[in-house]
């Protein structure tokens, strides 16, 4: 089974406030600026076209110029509090600069914690609120009130609307964590696999082959015994498919070199034939068991069995496309290899009987 992929389309709060931080305040200040401009006063319009200039600038300085001030608190301290300032006197000149002071909210959830972040949110919202009661005028107590009222409920629900963001952002992160984590599990079910072999045909096609497996990953491959040892202690694969006859190193050596060295890797040999000598000796060399290249079966012994002898082999699907020859004879390769041992000893002397044991061949073995 394969995991899904992160959902890209997850995007986290804090990269949505970034965003915004770069290019909303140009967006919010524009909006609010025409708005000026079509809706009036016409007296001093170069005020009111210069202080967005300059607010512009004040921005592009702090955010845009020096990114990497954002992690630095006073610096961010000095932005917001130019930003408000400047806020407030284009809400002082046109209450259409309500726009614009939405940005000190954002600002706040994007740079501050805590009781920073709520005064930080609370302060802009005073001053949309005296935008929406028609701008500055003469303090009395039921427009103060008013504007107050205003302000904390905008700020419930700014304050609201940046906790559900966050709490979203948590979730997002939790199920991307999940991904990773079931990605990594899988990962980890694979079978990996070093293909040892001298011909490059060999080596690719059957690297082809598996690369369509969800089951198998193939780490990487040989073209003789001395390097496929080598290529071994390096990669530390699961399984070792070791061509026997190779120049530069044949395959029984360096299978012996394998287990002496203790790598822990499960060696099956690719072989033509089953009465191949050079497979018993591989067995007896520390290889699991052989794979025939010329069978054609629906099904075979994955690389994944730990036979022992007497025991049956695991069976899975190997990848399509398959068609070289996979019958894993791991139980009659460890029974030869018994008897051929037994043979080899009574030939040498180490007898227990005078009689011949039992599938030994009449003539001595050279």
């Amino acid at each position: 089974m394969t995991a899904p992929a992160p959902d890209g389309s997850m995007e986290s709060w804090d990269k949505r406030l970034e965003t915004f931080g770069r290019i909303g305040p140009y967006v919010l200040l524009l909006i609010s600026t025409l708005l000026a401009v079509i809706a009036g006063p016409w007296e001093n319009i170069w005020i009111t076209l210069g202080l967005p200039v300059f607010a512009a600038a004040w921005i592009a300085w702090w955010a845009a110029l020096h990114p990497g001030w954002a992690q630095r608190g006073v610096l961010m301290g000095i932005y917001y509090v130019g930003l408000i300032a400047l806020s407030a006197l284009l809400a002082a000149r046109t209450p259409w600069f309500a726009f614009f002071a939405f940005t000190g909210v954002m600002v706040a959830l994007q740079l501050f914690r805590g009781f920073w972040r709520y005064a930080g949110i609370f302060v802009p919202t005073v001053l949309i609120a005296i935008c929406q009661t028609g701008g500055f005028h003469p303090l009395s107590v039921g427009l103060v009130v008013l504007v107050l009222v205003l302000a904390v409920f905008e700020s419930v629900l700014y304050v609201g609307f940046g906790l559900m963001g966050e709490k979203g952002d948590e979730q997002n992160r939790k199920r991307k964590q999940m991904i990773d984590e079931l990605a990594e599990a899988n990962r980890r079910l694979e079978e990996t696999l070093l293909i040892v072999d001298d011909h490059p045909v060999v080596r690719d096609g059957l690297r082809g082959m598996f690369a369509g497996s969800d089951e198998f990953d193939v780490v990487g491959d040989a073209s003789d015994g001395v390097s496929a040892v080598a290529r071994a202690a390096a990669l530390h694969p699961d399984v070792v498919l070791m061509d026997l006859r190779m120049p530069g190193g044949d395959g029984v050596s360096a299978i012996s070199r394998m287990s002496e060295q203790k790598l822990g890797v499960r060696v099956l040999v690719l072989t033509t034939y089953d009465t191949d000598s050079d497979v018993l000796a591989a067995i007896e060399a520390g290889a699991t068991g052989y794979l025939l290249k010329d069978a054609r079966p629906t099904s075979c012994c994955g690389p994944s069995a730990r036979p022992r002898a007497g025991t049956q082999c695991s069976r899975r699907r190997w990848p399509p496309g398959w068609s070289g020859g996979c019958v894993l004879r791991c139980p009659r390769a460890s029974r030869s290899a018994s008897a051929s041992s037994r043979c080899s000893a009574w030939w040498r002397g180490e007898r227990e009987t005078e009689r011949r044991p039992r599938g030994c061949s009449s003539a001595r073995p050279r």
